[in-house]
């Protein structure tokens, strides 16, 4: 909104306050007031960059590819910042089946996703070409529509039909903003929920409101994390959701194949949506998008990668945390999902954490090296530059810090694997349950596992 309005940090903090209040109010309405408004704001953003794709191939004066990358960069930064920006542009994704409760007939899900997804994908790409094909300057390519020197989708407007065409494109980025909070505040909160319903988090996250029947709790705590993470800069924020989607989707991939050998196709519902192409259709999806993940974390920085690295480990943390505290889905039916009393954890979990700590160990001295073969020739000076201060202004003391926790973190697994073989065997359990019910009771739950 700089674009219109000078206004201090002050005046700024109280428009965004008011603009998170106001989509607090609209997610508290419900689900469906949050997909009337997502479904408008679409329909504007898909029209307005349809008009900049036109304009900008019919004005073509510049060769879009080329070149193919950021020659100051190299290619290997040019490829990281490209997957996490990427990543996160389709990390939405993964949220659909936490809202899927709510739709009246979940099957219209994976036939929307048919629809949608190429969609997005032109919709990105089409635009960006046009633009670069119709001004150039790739290079000056930026989101601020404020500065004199700045290029960028207004900029084919402005050139080609006029003044209004620039301040339809900073309505757009607005309205495009606006949309993606609305959205990840409706799903964010159901993620918030469903860990509540299997006893992983706090109860209060369950809490419905009469009315509209949406998880209160979890959107007001959802508005207060955004008010005070609203002041980062947005590539900050991006990297801060989109490192643990390089885990999520790891983890998606192992969990597919899983379930593919555990419930095959011919016992299945018709009805039940399949990756089509059968076993090699499964593999290309899930490696393919597994390889990019990792590719993405290594080269997004040694920075993030450490960040990522914490925030992980932090993850497995918080899990044997919350477990004991909240109890799990044993809660509910004991003998499903048993607990084992000596570690208050799901039977099993010492393992299974212990494979989540060898594999941190191997990224994290894997990291140490691959690290300094990428950036070794200019990361002291950029991070000393970039940071002043600080751990994160030493290239060469992240890299050792990388290699002594994965030293820690390789003795750490180690062990857990020989604690849980004398006091966390499965085989320990008295109940015998069915091959179905063994697997859920060790690997069934996304949360409880891992």
């Amino acid at each position: 909104m700089g674009y219109f309005f000078e206004w201090n940090n002050a005046e700024a903090f109280v428009v965004k306050l008011i603009i998170v209040i106001v989509f607090t109010i609209v997610n508290l309405l419900g689900l469906k007031e949050v997909s009337v408004l997502s479904i408008v704001f679409a329909i504007f953003i898909l029209l307005v960059f349809a008009f900049i794709t036109v304009v900008g191939f019919g004005n073509w004066n510049y060769n879009p590819i080329e070149p193919i990358f950021n020659p100051e960069e190299g290619v290997t930064s040019s490829i990281g910042s490209a997957l996490a920006i990427s990543v996160w542009l389709y990390c939405g994704w993964s949220m659909i089946n936490q809202v899927s409760g709510e739709v009246r007939d979940p099957m219209v899900i994976p036939k929307s996703i048919l629809i949608a997804c190429p969609l997005i994908g032109f919709s990105y790409l089409l635009p960006t070409l046009a633009g670069v094909a119709s001004v150039g300057h790739w290079d000056s390519w930026t989101t601020d529509l404020v500065s004199g020197d700045s290029v960028g989708y207004a900029t084919v407007l402005v050139q080609n039909v006029g003044g209004w065409g620039g301040v339809l494109v900073v309505l757009t980025a607005i309205v495009g903003n606006l949309a993606i909070f609305n959205t990840n505040m409706a799903c964010g909160t159901r993620s918030l929920f469903v860990m509540a319903d299997d006893h992983l988090a706090p109860p209060c996250f369950t809490w419905l409101t009469k009315k509209s029947g949406v998880p209160s709790i979890g959107i007001l705590s959802l508005s207060l994390v955004t008010i005070l993470l609203m002041q980062m800069e947005f590539t900050t924020l991006i990297l801060i959701q989109v490192i643990p989607g390089f885990a999520s989707i790891i983890l998606l991939a192992f969990m597919i194949f899983k379930a593919r050998r555990l419930y095959p196709e011919e016992i299945r519902k018709p009805e039940a949506y399949k990756i089509p192409g059968g076993n090699f259709g499964a593999y290309l999806c899930t490696i393919t998008i597994s390889i990019v993940a990792v590719v993405a974390f290594f080269l997004n920085g040694t920075d993030y990668f450490l960040y990522g690295v914490f925030l992980i480990l932090g993850g497995i943390v918080l899990y044997v945390i919350c477990k004991p505290l909240f109890g799990g889905c044993s809660v509910e039916n004991p003998e499903k999902w048993p607990r084992n009393p000596k570690t208050k954890l799901a039977y099993g979990d010492l393992f299974r954490i212990g494979i989540m700590v060898e594999i941190m160990a191997v990224v994290c001295i894997v990291g140490r090296f691959a690290l300094n073969l990428i950036e070794g020739s200019w990361g002291p000076e950029y991070y000393l530059e970039e940071y002043g201060t600080g751990l994160l202004s030493n290239f060469y003391g992240m890299l050792n810090l990388l290699l002594i926790m994965g030293i820690v973190l390789a003795i750490i697994g180690i062990v857990l694997f020989l604690v849980g073989k004398k006091i966390d065997r499965f085989e320990s359990h008295p109940i015998i349950l069915s091959e179905e019910d063994r697997f859920e009771a060790m690997n069934g739950n996304a949360g409880e596992a891992f």
